[in-house]
Formats: structure tokens, sequence, C-alpha cells
């Protein structure tokens, strides 16, 4: 069969629902005069402004070759408003306010568009076309790099919507596997998949099959169970290592997964492999070997994740998640049940201790806070006492650059007066704490998934600690494992149960100038093995020395034993019973 039929044949054009016109004229000049007068730094008004332009190219009859030229204009403005975008939202959590859910929603439209242009581009007839017909017909036609270079854009705008959608939480398309595997199919046909192109935005080179592996791998590293910066991180790695991803025809002993061209679906482990001469086989030992070597990992102090072009890092948490995505065959450890029931969900440590507080003194929260050079930590109830202890009489408080950094910006966004200079309005543990309503959806032995409608606060991030309750059951501790927001702006939340055993705990320091911060501690569960834990939003960096709790009458000594998990909002630490020491009420 014609590799071009082949291709219309499974791939037709992307069609469109009304005819929209062209901002400018169907000529490179014109759009290069509307493109300059962009308000780039607008990005509500670019969006709505380039969406036209984009709809307009699927919709007004232009020659192909013309529509190439102008796609070539219009596509570096593309990427620039979706990087616009994405620096405005940075850190944002969910859901989004209805505000950047419409801006999301634009600049989403305007990406699928710049790729469907591309995409109907190879799906006409003038696109197959090797010499110019005996009609006279004079207009150009496309030589075998420009034909690459189409394809190279069309796929690399999917691989551009697919990272967009990550960042976003939204899950990927229907269609888009079957769109990036049948691209790829005729760009091996047409022997330009390992040609290199010049990205759409001008800064470095790739191949049409390194983008095709970038793409794939992504998908892999099932990226809804991370935070923005770190699945910008992973794609940042899969830009620098993609070369080094090998895919062949041929099963090799070293293969560890394998992708079906004529298949709609993505990347697979070999384990699953059903015999097809259209599989082509990948071996990524290099892409492993790289993300388990030092240089990868963030110093342990390091908590917020940086990246530069030369060197991303990644924190060893997330290493740890996504390395057995990129190196075995991932199943479910049990199956979900259905289950429907409210719940109350309490978004992050703050809100975690605000319901400890308020389940054992309701009305802590309505007492007004004292103004004084002296705060209280109490909680107005008899809670732990977590003291770290580095000599017995001495603690040691360290601070670095970035608390005095903070600490400056702070006083600078502050003005002074008499006031604020001698006294001070404290916040109590747990003030600034949030509850949301949600539904359950379903659960299973490790967790439980549930939603929340759209109309709620921006409170929930991947890798955050949250508290659940039902309407008759205890307070339960989880962390947000994956995201995804749905159709209707809903989002759906998977979480991993921690423990239903939680007591409030404070860490208190020696020097009394400091103030006791809260804590979170976790009662073990010895039937199952698991230990005793603490959950604290400081980095404890000395974990050779001993920490006390302390109850209404008996302090226990513990040991600081493990660090179960760091990342850039909590640490949890397990800890080991020493002594029971009764100091009677002192």
């Amino acid at each position: 069969m014609d590799m071009h039929k082949k291709f219309t044949d499974r791939i037709g054009p992307v069609a469109t629902k009304s005819h929209v016109d062209l901002p400018f004229e169907p000529n490179t000049r014109s759009c290069q005069e509307w493109v300059d007068d962009l308000p780039i730094l607008d990005a509500a008004s670019t969006a709505g402004m380039m969406l036209t332009a984009t709809q307009g190219l699927l919709s007004t009859t232009v020659a192909p070759y013309t529509e190439f030229k102008i796609s070539e204009v219009v596509s570096p403005y593309v990427i620039k408003l979706t990087t616009l975008y994405l620096k405005a939202t940075e850190g944002t959590k969910l859901p989004l306010s209805q505000k950047q859910a419409e801006l999301s929603t634009q600049t989403l439209k305007v990406l699928t568009n710049a790729q469907a242009v591309y995409q109907n581009i190879i799906c006409s007839a003038y696109f197959a076309k090797n010499s110019a017909d005996e009609s006279g017909d004079d207009t150009p036609i496309f030589s075998k790099h420009q034909k690459g270079l189409i394809i190279h854009r069309a796929v690399e705008l999917l691989g551009i919507i697919q990272f967009f959608e990550s960042l976003v939480y939204k899950p990927t398309d229907a269609g888009f596997w079957n769109a990036l595997n049948a691209l790829f199919t005729l760009a091996e046909d047409l022997q330009v998949h390992q040609l290199d192109y010049l990205k759409v935005n001008g800064n470095s080179h790739t191949t049409i099959e390194n983008e095709f592996k970038k793409i794939h791998f992504f998908n892999l590293a099932r990226p809804n169970r991370f935070r923005q910066g770190d699945i910008k991180t992973i794609q940042r790695i899969l830009s620098l290592q993609a070369n080094n991803i090998t895919m062949s025809s041929n099963q090799e002993v070293s293969t560890s997964f394998y992708i079906d061209l004529s298949s709609s679906k993505p990347i697979s482990h070999v384990a699953t492999l059903k015999a097809h001469d259209q599989c082509r086989f990948i071996d990524n030992k290099l892409l492993v070997q790289f993300i388990q070597s030092d240089q990868l990992v963030a110093p342990e102090r390091q908590v917020t994740i940086s990246m530069t072009p030369e060197k991303p890092i990644l924190s060893k948490k997330v290493i740890q998640q996504l390395l057995p995505s990129w190196s075995t065959q991932q199943s479910r450890q049990s199956p979900r049940y259905e289950q429907t029931e409210e719940l109350t969900v309490y978004p992050g440590f703050d809100s975690v201790i605000r319901a400890l507080v308020l389940k054992q003194n309701p009305d802590y929260f309505g007492k007004k806070p004292a103004q004084t050079t002296k705060p209280r930590h109490d909680f107005g109830i008899d809670n732990l006492h977590l003291i770290p202890i580095e000599e017995r009489y001495k603690s040691q408080h360290t601070i670095n650059d970035t608390d005095v950094n903070k600490a400056l910006k702070a006083s600078a966004e502050n003005s002074l007066s008499a006031n604020s200079i001698w006294t001070k309005n404290l916040i109590k543990p747990g003030e600034k704490g949030h509850s949301m309503e949600a539904t359950m959806n379903d659960i299973s032995l490790q967790g439980l998934r549930f939603q929340i409608a759209a109309n709620n606060q921006a409170l929930l991030n991947a890798n955050d600690l949250i508290g659940i309750q039902t309407k008759t059951g205890p307070l339960q501790l989880a962390i947000i494992r994956r995201i995804n927001k749905l159709e209707d702006g809903d989002i759906s939340v998977g979480v991993e149960m921690m423990s239903p055993n939680l007591k409030i705990a404070n860490i208190k320091f020696h020097n009394k100038e400091l103030p006791p911060k809260p804590a979170i501690f976790l009662q073990g569960i010895p039937s199952i093995h698991q230990p005793d834990s603490i959950i604290t939003p400081l980095l404890l960096n000395n974990t050779a020395k001993s920490i006390i709790l302390k109850t209404k009458d008996t302090l226990n000594t513990y040991r600081l034993d493990k660090i179960i998990e760091t990342n850039q909002v909590f640490n949890h630490y397990t800890v080991l019973k020493e002594s029971d020491l009764d100091y009677g009420k002192q």
C-alpha cells in the first residue's frame, strides 16, 4: 500500500466546526507583521488572538505550501505563549482559579490547533507529490527535508501538548498515541526519522526519533505523581538523554520496552509483548544508569529542586519513584473497589494540625490570640512535646543564607512602627488551615481516590500531606500520590494512606527565644511492623541525637531512626523508643 495512503487511512485531517477568517492576508509577510504586533506579555489577549489565527489556518483554504510557511512564522509565538502561561502559573495548586482555567484551556487549544495545521498538511494530497504535475502547476513541491520538517513539527508539538497537559495534571486525549505512532511510521517510511532539525523554539536540534522516544518515556514516568518542578526536570532529563535510548526492529537481551507502531497505545514493558512486525524494541539501560548516578541526586538539605540547562537534579525520593517506571513492569499492588462516601479533606500540614486541635478543643480558634512577646504554643490541650537534644542541656539551631534572605525580604515588605516593634500578632498553629468537602470514588488496600469540585480553593499539590475524615470515622493521614484534572474542571486525587493514629507534638528548642514548632506524631502499628514516626516541616539534620516526647506526666526518650521521605513540604522520620523516664509533674 502507498505509504501516504496508509497514513491518511489511519489519520484523517482535523475538521473545524465553523469557518474563521484569518486575521492577516494568507502570506508570510502579512503574517509576520501580525505576530510582531502581538501583545505577547498579555497572555490572555495573546491567547485569544492566537486562537483566532490557528482556527483560521484550519478553516481557510490556503495552499499547503503557503500554509506551511505561515505556520513556521506562527509556531514560535505559540511556544512563547505557552512559556508565558507556564511561568505565570508556576507552583500553582489545584483546582485552578476560573481565570487560570480559562487561560489554560485557550492555550491548550492554540497548541492543539497549531499541531493540527501541520498534521493536515501531511494529510493533503499535495504532501505526497514528488514532482510538479503535467498540468503546468508551478506551485513549489515539498522537498524530502521539508517533509521531514513538517512531520517533526507535528511530533514536536504533540510532545509540547503532552508536557503542558502534565503541568495542569490533565490526561492525554484518546487519539494522542494513534497520531504519534502513525506520524513516526510515516517518518520511517520516508526515511526522515533520523534527520536533524532545529526545534520550533530555535534553541537546539533534535530528530523525529528522539522526540518520539522522549514522549513515550515521559508517559512511562507517570508525571501526575510529581510536583511541577519535578515534572519539568524529568522532561529536561529526557531531552538530554533521548539519544542514549536505542530503538531497533529486533528484540535483544537488553530490551526492556517495546512500541507497537500499528497500535494506538503508548510504550509497554516486554513482559506484555505479543509478536508483531510493527514493533520497535527499546534499550534504555544508559538512561537508567544516568538516573542512578550521583550527579542527578540533589543535596540532602536542598529540599527545593533547582534545575539548570547543564545539570538537572532530583531528590532521592523522586528518583526512587521514577526508577521503577523506567526499568520494570508496573502494575497495581492491590485492586480498587468502588465505594462512594462523603469526605472532609484537610489539605497540607497546617490543615491537619487544625483538624487535630479542633478535635480536642473545638473552641480553640475562637479565642483571640494574645499580643505578647512570648508566644504560647500549647494548643490549650494535653499534647506531646518533641525536644531535639544536641547535648544534655544545649540545642543547636542553624540558619542558612536562604533563611536570611527570607527574613530580609519579610522585613522589607512590612513597615516598622512602635506597635510592630514591641508587640507581635501571633498566628496560632493550624490557624491558616483549611478544609474542603470531597466524594470518595473507590478504595484499595493502600489508599483511596476522591474527587473535589472545581470551585474549591487552590490547595492541592502532588506529594503534599492531607488529612481525610469520613462523617463517622477518625481523622487519617495520607499523602497525595496522583492528581488528574477532569474534563469538567473537577480534580481527581489518589492518596496513599499513612496512619489513623495521629497526635500533636511540639518541637521545642532549649533556646527560649525560639518558639516551639508543631509536628505530627504517628503511633506505630506493631501488628504490621509499622514503627512510630514523626512528620514535620523542619529538616532535622542531626539524626544521631535523641529526642524526648513529653505527655502529661511522662517523658519518653526516642532516637530518630530513618528518613522515610523528604520533599519540599514535609520530612518524615521513624523514631525508636529508648527508655521510659518518669519525671513526675515538672
